[in-house]
């Protein structure tokens, strides 16, 4: 599986007060495995695993994907397993199909407190879109918001799902 970031992937670490202003990551995947989940793609990393601590992390800016394959793509991160976030906040704008997040694209059993994204999502096919998470999963959210827009084609034959929170929602503690 492909990972994008300013890291690759990170497993395990304390992350502290890193901000990254006025990005602009324009990525084409040209080859995958599995058409649906390419890749896990993030500014600050492409995935995020195990007993990892995030705190006051920032990010403005683009990301776009040109391909046609579709990944975990997040402002911060394109996928978290087991990780905690606090104080984060992301200011993006993002074109992309998948699932797709201000945040995180997707996310397994993290906790995130203090988080906030204003966002532009834009998706070219059906995905899962956030404000904050594409996809999240057994996960606790606190003192959480998000404000902007996501726009869907006028062409689009079916939506996964999509919300000012989370595209798709399972068994979380809000």
């Amino acid at each position: 599986e492909l990972n994008i970031g300013f890291f690759k992937n990170i497993l395990g670490g304390i992350i502290r007060n890193i901000h990254f202003d006025e990005v602009n990551v324009i990525i084409s995947v040209s080859e995958a495995n599995n058409t649906w989940d390419a890749f896990n793609l993030g500014v600050l990393a492409g995935r995020i695993n195990e007993y990892t601590d995030i705190t006051n992390v920032s990010v403005s800016g683009n990301i776009s994907v040109t391909s046609s394959y579709s990944g975990d793509i997040g402002g911060i991160a394109g996928e978290t397993n087991r990780v905690t976030m606090d104080k984060i906040e992301s200011d993006i704008s993002i074109s992309a199909q998948g699932r797709v997040g201000g945040i995180v694209g997707r996310s397994y059993e993290s906790t995130f407190t203090n988080v906030y994204a204003n966002v532009s999502l834009q998706v070219k096919k059906e995905s899962y879109i956030g404000g904050l998470f594409g996809e999240i999963s057994s996960s606790k959210l606190s003192n959480a918001y998000t404000t902007g827009i996501i726009t869907l084609p006028d062409n689009l034959q079916n939506v996964y799902g999509y919300g000012s929170i989370a595209g798709y929602a399972w068994s979380n503690t809000v």
